[in-house]
């Protein structure tokens, strides 16, 4: 005969022991460790999903710093590479006066940095230089009177004697 679940009639009756092991406490310490294994075994299953939701999280946590880094990396580089020559604004720091050296020099820096948004590092480079060139002649005329015409004979005489 077949039941409303569309089960057939093969039920397996197994004989019950309860009854007759209850005075010896036998079924009863057996079913409590069936019990503690299940639930020991549940307790594991469950650390184990959630070290693996933790793994997940700290494996998208640690893929977005590593992004973070790269880009910070190579927005240094950029900036390093994208510096303006340092022999050029070692020249122009050499012969400014003092007070106006910072300031042309920030100046350059700044249309270097256009630049080098604009027309690239390369490009960017060679203008700098042109700048610096063309205000070095004046830069070396307003050094040498500063230093003295007069010195700066004496020092080429000496240079050139060896005194």
């Amino acid at each position: 005969m077949t039941d409303k679940d569309g089960d057939d009639d093969k039920t397996i009756h197994l004989p019950d022991f309860r009854g007759k092991f209850d005075n010896l406490g036998l079924v009863t310490a057996y079913e409590m460790k069936i019990t503690k294994v299940a639930l020991d075994t549940l307790f594991i299953q469950r650390e184990i999903e959630s070290a693996r939701e933790e793994y997940v999280k700290l494996g998208a946590t640690i893929q977005a710093a590593e992004e973070k880094l790269e880009k910070a990396s190579e927005q240094i580089a950029a900036e390093r590479s994208s510096s303006p020559p340092r022999l050029a604004r070692f020249a122009v720091a050499l012969l400014a006066p003092e007070s106006s050296a910072q300031a042309q020099l920030g100046d350059y820096e700044e249309m270097f940095a256009k630049n080098v948004a604009r027309i690239g590092v390369r490009k960017a480079r060679q203008i700098y230089w042109l700048q610096v060139s063309a205000s070095l002649r004046p830069l070396a005329w307003a050094w040498i009177k500063r230093m003295g015409f007069v010195t700066l004979v004496v020092d080429y005489v000496r240079s050139k004697f060896g005194l």
